[in-house]
């Protein structure tokens, strides 16, 4: 029996379902992506769930976060930027389809790379605008040692741990110099 074809197309989907680049689960896959095409990866499709959400072409797994000053819902103020660095008890790789299971908990990533969209001056941020992104690149080992079983951390504690500050342009290097390929 032949299916019928649907009546709307994958852009009609995406607009209803997605477009919100401001809303807490999009910004965050946005960020992802970027982080990716700053790496070169994006071309291999991101897959949920992951002990790590991206991987760069020599295997380093990296940990994206982001937060916003702003938005997508009316706010009297900018919001706090605070980052989810909680090490985990278990991860599933997708490479390999299994789930490892950490005791104690530990982070799963060669490198962390925090992501900061908009200015808390400015209410009305455009994810798509690379320049209204501030990327902050640390080393998993910095925040291992530094803060072993904190599970999240605000802006200012992170900044004091000196992750490397770049934009977009220097996403890539700072990632690699952080995880030691060098450039």
């Amino acid at each position: 029996m032949a299916g019928k074809a649907a009546d709307f197309t994958l852009r009609d989907y995406w607009r209803w379902s997605g477009s919100d680049l401001l809303s807490n689960a999009q910004r965050g896959v946005m960020a992802e992506f970027l982080v990716a095409r700053a790496l070169g990866t994006a071309e291999t499709p991101r897959l949920e769930w992951g002990a790590f959400d991206v991987l760069t072409r020599e295997g380093h797994a990296i940990e994206v976060k982001s937060a916003a000053y702003w938005q997508s819902w009316p706010q009297a103020r900018p919001s706090v930027i605070e980052f989810d660095i909680a090490p985990r008890k278990q991860a599933w790789d997708p490479l390999t389809n299994e789930t490892e299971t950490y005791d104690p908990p530990r982070r799963t990533a060669r490198a962390y790379v925090f992501c900061v969209l908009g200015n808390p001056d400015r209410p009305s941020p455009d994810p798509l605008d690379v320049d209204e992104w501030r990327f902050l690149v640390l080393a998993t080992s910095r925040l291992d040692s530094e803060r072993p079983e904190q599970q999240k951390i605000r802006l200012n504690p992170l900044l004091t741990l000196g992750p490397r500050d770049v934009s977009y342009a220097g996403l890539r290097g700072a990632v690699e110099a952080v995880i030691g390929l060098g450039r």
